[in-house]
């Protein structure tokens, strides 16, 4: 069924019967009620913090059990409030803290996977651009150069990729902004 005629199917139908058909979704659907939810009743630092938690759980656990590292929590959470709209200033907040959770990680222990350093420098540059496209990266320029500080100190192979990155990326903003004018 093409969106047209879902509109016009909907727009024909009498107000309880649409009433009972929306139930009737929210109560089917996992992702439907997690969206009405989020736009009737929007608790988003309450989802924040719970994201923040999980993440955490994943370098640094509570129990004895070994850390599992898996950046696609952190990353599966962020894509979820950006489908959810989340306010861009709250998913900025949650991509900070997985790098940071990153770096204070590997202060920690050495990593020897290359991996772990692809995909924090990947998460970096989400983070630049998300930050760009939304108007906040005048808000995080000190964070995000302590970031790359912390990059370099820590000796990391691919170290000079986030800076090289940022000045890249910084310059075609600037760039962006000229043509506008």
């Amino acid at each position: 069924m093409s969106k047209r005629a879902l509109k016009k199917y909907i727009s024909e139908m009498p107000r309880e019967p649409l009433e009972d058909l929306v139930t009737l979704l929210y109560d089917k659907f996992k992702p439907v009620k997690v969206y009405f939810d989020f736009v009737f009743a929007p608790q988003t630092q309450k989802m924040i913090d719970a994201a923040k938690v999980k993440i955490e759980a994943e370098y640094f656990p509570k129990t004895l059990k070994r850390a599992k590292l898996r950046r696609t929590v952190a990353n599966n959470f962020i894509k979820h409030f950006i489908s959810l709209e989340m306010a861009p200033e709250k998913i900025i907040e949650l991509m900070f803290f997985n790098i940071q959770l990153q770096l204070k990680y590997s202060r920690k222990r050495y990593i020897r996977h290359e991996n772990f350093y692809k995909g924090t420098y990947t998460n970096f540059v989400q983070l630049i651009k998300f930050s760009m496209q939304h108007g906040f990266y005048a808000d995080n320029q000190r964070e995000i150069a302590q970031i790359i500080q912390d990059v370099e100190i820590q000796n990391w192979p691919n170290a000079t990729n986030f800076a090289d990155i940022h000045a890249e990326l910084l310059s075609k903003s600037e760039f962006q902004k000229l043509l506008e004018k």
